[in-house]
């Protein structure tokens, strides 16, 4: 499967969550003079998950981008129109727990080698897609504070 064509202009950073295609994803990972780190999400038309939780996801979006402007982007890409493991190595996307979690995955600005899996929990799991549990983890990170 190829991904979608690029877009003409990718959309600023603090906009909330922005739908992306695998191209552009690449190009937002290998971007070494922004020093915007990467939360991304995914959604497919079988996936339940993602549906219930992507509104969610967009208002926490906005708010944690409001606490640290130019700092994180949101992206989300459609897996049944986007190829992306390879802008993801060491990440599989098919051992992820489709059935009860939202899988993000967290990109340190300019290095997708780094990439982590975080199998978001969600009504069956241990934490809400919010701003606070959002918060929370960016705070375990290094250059954000309180």
């Amino acid at each position: 499967m190829e991904s979608e064509p690029r877009a003409d202009q990718l959309q600023a950073v603090d906009v909330g969550l922005v739908a992306v295609g695998g191209l552009d994803l690449q190009q937002c990972i290998h971007d070494n003079d922004a020093k915007t780190d990467i939360l991304l999400s995914f959604e497919a038309s079988w996936c339940r998950t993602c549906q219930m939780y992507r509104d969610n996801l967009k208002e926490a979006a906005i708010a944690v981008q409001a606490k640290y402007p130019q700092r994180i982007r949101f992206l989300s890409v459609n897996l049944e129109k986007n190829e992306v493991d390879h802008a993801l190595p060491g990440i599989s996307l098919r051992q992820q727990p489709w059935q009860y979690t939202m899988p993000l995955i967290w990109i340190p600005h300019g290095d997708g080698e780094q990439a982590v899996s975080l199998p978001w929990r969600g009504a069956r799991g241990a934490l809400s897609i919010n701003e606070e549990e959002l918060t929370k983890f960016l705070l375990t990170r290094e250059g954000y504070d309180r």
